[in-house]
């Protein structure tokens, strides 16, 4: 795959703030600990690999729509291009022809409207691939999610790129919200872990990658929609 700027040149921002809501099946903690329960382990352990259907929304979240996810996932494509120094030029009309420059975020406005790509933004842009791939998972354009260990290959997940995008969109099917709050759960307790081991100079379970989670953590957390937070502004407070 092509080569990664490391993420650590991104500013993480260590929380150590807990969400006041959880989700439904929130935490489980362990008995005289400030440590989640032991579905850590398994969460550092598994994937997602769960059935593809329909969902109805809830009284107490309304995830973004399939649509608005599929959408959402064009642009990261287009972001994460741009990151790996494919033409701009290129690829702004071909977001204009599909309808979609009115999906920019201010921060990729401004990737696009720069005359040169900086190291950061490049770091930023690149790295949105690991956001693209649990939003493409979501509406079933990913089979299952890996552990969040090894990197994500942009060929493999930017194929719709420069192409006609209607299909792609109509096809999408937002997972059960069953489905899409298990995955929330299981990387917000991975993240705490990693911070946690962050914090306390400890060593990060189950070797997942930081920058890893932290993208699936955002990326999960604008999909189920909690705090009504746009793309820019998504907080991944553990």
């Amino acid at each position: 795959p092509p080569k990664m700027v490391p993420y650590w040149l991104v500013s993480l921002g260590i929380m150590t703030t807990r969400r006041e809501r959880r989700r439904s099946g929130g935490l489980g903690m362990v008995k005289g600990s400030d440590a989640p329960s032991g579905r850590i382990a398994r969460t550092l352990e598994i994937g997602y690999n769960t059935s593809t259907t329909q969902t109805k929304g809830s009284m107490m979240a309304k995830p973004q729509t399939a649509e608005q996810v599929a959408r959402r996932c064009l642009v990261l494509m287009a972001v994460i291009a741009a990151g790996h120094k494919k033409p701009r030029a290129k690829i702004r009309a071909w977001l204009r022809q599909e309808g979609l420059t009115k999906e920019l975020t201010p921060q990729e406005k401004r990737l696009f409207a720069s005359t040169n790509v900086s190291l950061r933004q490049q770091v930023w842009a690149t790295w949105r691939v690991e956001a693209l791939a649990p939003l493409l998972w979501s509406i079933g354009a990913l089979p299952r999610m890996t552990k969040p260990k090894a990197m994500a290959d942009p060929r493999k997940l930017l194929k719709p790129l420069y192409e006609p995008t209607e299909k792609f969109v109509q096809e999408a099917r937002l997972r059960s919200k069953r489905d899409l709050d298990r995955a929330s759960t299981e990387i917000f307790e991975t993240h705490w872990a990693v911070r946690d081991a962050q914090i306390n100079d400890k060593k990060i379970p189950g070797r997942v990658d930081p920058g890893i989670v932290q993208e699936r953590h955002h990326a999960l957390n604008w999909l189920l929609n909690d705090a009504g937070e746009q793309w820019d502004d998504v907080s991944t407070d553990t």
